[in-house]
């Protein structure tokens, strides 16, 4: 089986959790984009391809996969519904429910900052056989 160079794996000196996990991989990536695969080896590298190919038609800036016979869970499908004007009453969205709101997001989003987990990774190779992820 090939290296492939474009992948690089990121690992943690211990298990900080999903997110941070994330955090780190998208901080260490190099490329124009980014993929993120769960290590337990549900996800398919295979699918990898096809996500880039819906971006580069579709000139969007991400694709999420969704499995669709996933056990043990509910299906949920996506529709693209039609948006039309309002033509009867006001708008509840306005200064005071608004504002206020994304300036305690903003406040959130500070506290969160100052609480950062510091992670540490460890020695990865610079390439991955993909094949041991199939």
């Amino acid at each position: 089986m090939d290296l492939d160079s474009r992948v690089q794996v990121v690992t943690l000196d211990r298990n900080y959790g999903q997110s941070t996990a994330i955090i780190a991989g998208a901080e260490a990536a190099f490329g124009d984009w980014v993929a993120t695969l769960d290590a337990d080896g549900q996800n398919d590298p295979e699918d990898i391809p096809r996500m880039w190919e819906v971006i580069s038609m579709r000139n969007c800036d991400g694709v999420t996969g969704v499995r669709g016979h996933r056990a043990g869970g509910y299906t949920i499908v996506e529709l693209a519904v039609n948006h039309r004007p309002r033509i009867v009453g006001q708008s509840k969205y306005g200064i005071n429910n608004r504002l206020w709101c994304r300036m305690a997001d903003v406040l959130m989003v500070r506290r969160l900052l100052q609480r950062r987990i510091h992670y540490q990774t460890t020695e990865a190779p610079t390439a991955v056989r993909l094949g041991a992820w199939l």
